[in-house]
C-alpha cells in the first residue's frame, strides 16, 4: 500500500511540472543537440574564388582614343563584380584600370594614348567576401602611333683629342634614331646629319680648334620628327706636349680586359686616360686614370676598342692611342 502511494506521487509530481513549464520546453526538448563545431563551420568565412572570367574581348577607338572591353557574366551567386587589369606587352606586371569598386557591368572602356604600344588586358571576378578569381586569358591591343617623339633634353658636349662627344637624355615614344646635326657655330651642316641608336655621339670629323655646334632630333619607328633639339657648342683640342702612349696592349684575363703600355722616362708626374666605346657604342667615354708607375688599367668589361691618351702638365691630352680587345 505504501509503494503504491509512493508510484502515484511521483507521476502527479512530473505531471504538475509538465504543466507548469507548458509546451514550450516540452518543443525544446525535441530539438536536436547543436554541437560547437557545427556553430563554427557556420560562421566561418566564405573562401572560395569565383570562376575566371570568359569571353573576354578587346578594341580600340583610334577616334575616342580608348580600348573598349568585354567579357560573358559570371554565375556565382555571391557574385560582387569584376576587376580590369592592364599591362605593356613587355612587362609582367598588372595595373588596376578599373577602380577601386568591382565593376557590376560586363563591359568598360579604357582610355589609352596612340603611342603606338602593345597592352595586354585581363579581367577577374570577386566576390562579395572579397575572393578574386585567377585571371582571364590575355587580350592583345595595339595603340596606332600618332604622337611624335619628345625633343632630345639635356644636351651636353665635350671635346677631346678624338672628337668631340656630344650627350643627350632618350626621348619618349618609340624612338628608332636620332639625327645628330653639326656644323662651324653660325654655320650650317652641309653634310647632312649622321644617324645614331643611341644617346650619345662622338664626331670624328670635328676640326681642331674649331667650335662646333650640335643640335639633335629623334626620329620614331612611324617616321615621325621630334623637332630639333636646344644647340651646344664644343671644340676639338689640338693634342698636348705629352708624347702618345707607346707598345700599347689589351688582353683578357679572366677578370675583364687589361690595357698596358711603356711609359715614357722622366714624365713621372704624368697621367695617362682610358677611353672605351661603352657604355654606347657610338661615343667615347672615359673608363679610368693611371700613371706611369703601372702603365696598366683593369677593365672590368668584355671587351671591345679602347684608345689611351697621355696628359701633360697643363691637363692637355695627346693624340689617342688605338687598341682593341674581342
Amino acid at each position: 500500500m505504501t509503494l503504491r502511494r509512493s508510484v502515484r506521487a511521483t507521476v502527479m509530481v512530473a505531471l504538475g511540472i509538465a504543466l507548469l513549464l507548458g509546451p514550450a520546453t516540452t518543443a525544446a526538448s525535441a530539438m536536436p543537440h547543436l554541437h560547437s563545431d557545427d556553430g563554427q563551420r557556420a560562421a566561418q568565412a566564405d573562401d572560395s574564388a569565383p570562376a575566371a572570367p570568359t569571353g573576354l574581348q578587346a578594341s580600340y577607338d583610334p577616334a575616342a582614343q580608348s580600348t573598349t572591353v568585354s567579357w560573358d557574366p559570371n554565375t556565382e551567386p555571391d557574385l560582387a563584380g569584376y576587376r580590369l587589369y592592364r599591362r605593356l606587352a613587355e612587362s609582367e606586371e598588372w595595373t588596376l584600370v578599373s577602380g577601386a569598386t568591382p565593376l557590376t557591368a560586363t563591359f568598360t572602356t579604357d582610355p589609352l594614348p596612340p603611342t603606338g604600344d602593345v597592352y595586354a588586358y585581363a579581367v577577374r571576378a570577386v566576390d562579395q567576401a572579397g575572393n578574386e578569381s585567377e585571371g582571364s586569358y590575355d587580350w592583345y591591343i595595339e595603340t596606332p602611333d600618332t604622337s611624335p617623339p619628345s625633343v632630345p633634353a639635356d644636351l651636353t658636349a665635350r671635346g677631346t683629342t678624338a672628337g668631340n662627344t656630344v650627350r643627350w637624355h632618350a626621348s619618349s615614344d618609340h624612338v628608332d634614331h636620332y639625327e645628330v646635326w653639326a656644323a662651324p657655330a653660325g654655320g650650317q651642316d652641309l653634310d647632312g646629319p649622321d644617324e645614331v641608336r643611341g644617346t650619345a655621339y662622338t664626331d670624328p670629323r670635328a676640326p681642331q680648334d674649331v667650335a662646333v655646334t650640335y643640335t639633335v632630333e629623334a626620329v620614331d619607328t612611324s617616321g615621325q620628327r621630334s623637332g630639333v633639339s636646344a644647340a651646344v657648342n664644343a671644340t676639338r683640342p689640338a693634342p698636348g706636349t705629352a708624347p702618345k702612349p707607346s707598345a700599347l696592349r689589351a688582353r683578357h684575363d679572366g677578370n675583364g680586359v687589361l690595357i698596358s703600355w711603356d711609359g715614357h722616362s722622366g714624365d713621372m708626374g704624368q697621367s695617362y686616360r682610358v677611353y672605351a666605346q661603352y657604355p654606347d657604342p657610338y661615343a667615347w667615354s672615359l673608363l679610368a686614370t693611371s700613371y706611369p708607375r703601372n702603365g696598366e688599367v683593369r677593365i672590368p668589361e668584355a671587351g671591345g676598342l679602347f684608345y689611351v691618351v697621355s696628359v701633360d702638365d697643363e691637363s692637355r691630352e695627346s693624340a689617342p692611342v688605338y687598341v682593341g680587345a674581342y
